[in-house]
């Protein structure tokens, strides 16, 4: 069987590489041959030139690109990222080609950094740490080898000293709402974690089943009813043309005064760019 050739831009598991390499002769270009923002569009468009398959990463192929490859006689494009904003849709088509990508492929990093950010916000962690490391809130040193005796240990007194005076001590997460703004792969991992912490989930996303959305024991609701309700809100929205610069001055005119906003998607397409602030 004759094997056809690879343009390799993104590392794949070495088991999967295996397989692959019986089926193709590979050529390893872009960033996993240059490394991480060392790669321009015209480098990968001229090392992948001639490769019936290309597989990328990070890499930019705009319209120019993909044409030249499709004259060149690529067959197929795959890109690694979740949602491949980084390639020309319209010139992939006007090729006649389909795009292969990987949604959802980062959907346990993405949510446990959101739930991290969540906790970071709610009690106040950056502040804190920020405080401590400048000296503030410290009192005489003390040997934490000959720690005292004491059965009811108190942080206090609340003097000029004490951080609470401050930054105050947050809030549990337990018994909040959580709005979630796209309940794809993403928004439902963060769902996940978050009923762990015995939070309440409204969901908005007018592109899915509702009776899927309750079968995760969350709550499907319409878009003013997350922001109104919502002490926090966390944004999991694709790029896609009737999402971008979706949240506004009219966006936040809808939550709390107390809300917190968490955004982990891509913030040029979802805000925008005049409201900001």
């Amino acid at each position: 069987m004759e094997k056809r050739k690879m343009a390799l831009c993104t590392p794949i598991p070495e088991d999967k590489l295996a397989f692959i390499k019986e089926q193709c002769d590979i050529t390893i270009c872009g960033e996993l041959k240059h490394g991480k923002g060392n790669v321009t569009e015209e480098m990968t468009r001229e090392e992948c030139m001639g490769n019936e398959l290309v597989v990328l990463g990070d890499e930019y192929a705009g319209a120019d690109t993909i044409k030249a490859w499709a004259d060149a006689g690529m067959k197929f494009l795959g890109v690694a990222k979740g949602t491949p904003a980084t390639v020309d849709y319209d010139a992939i088509a006007d090729a006649g080609l389909q795009l292969s990508y990987t949604p959802g492929r980062n959907r346990v990093a993405v949510a446990e950094f959101t739930i991290g950010l969540m906790i970071a916000v709610a009690r106040r962690m950056t502040l804190s740490a920020a405080g401590l490391m400048k000296g503030e809130h410290t009192s005489e040193a003390c040997d934490i080898y000959d720690v005292p005796d004491v059965k009811n240990v108190t942080f206090g007194p609340l003097d000029e000293k004490h951080p609470f005076v401050d930054y105050g001590i947050g809030f549990e997460l337990y018994g909040k709402k959580l709005g979630i703004a796209g309940y794809g792969a993403i928004g439902r991992e963060v769902a996940v974690r978050a009923k762990a912490f015995g939070m309440e989930i409204l969901a908005y996303d007018p592109f899915l089943d509702p009776e899927k959305i309750k079968a995760d024991g969350a709550i499907p609701v319409d878009l003013d009813t997350m922001l109104a309700e919502s002490d926090i809100v966390s944004i999991h929205l694709p790029v896609i043309p009737s999402t971008k610069a979706t949240v506004n001055k009219d966006w936040f005119s809808k939550m709390k005064k107390t809300a917190i906003l968490v955004n982990t998607a891509r913030a040029y397409d979802s805000f925008h760019q005049g409201n900001r602030q």
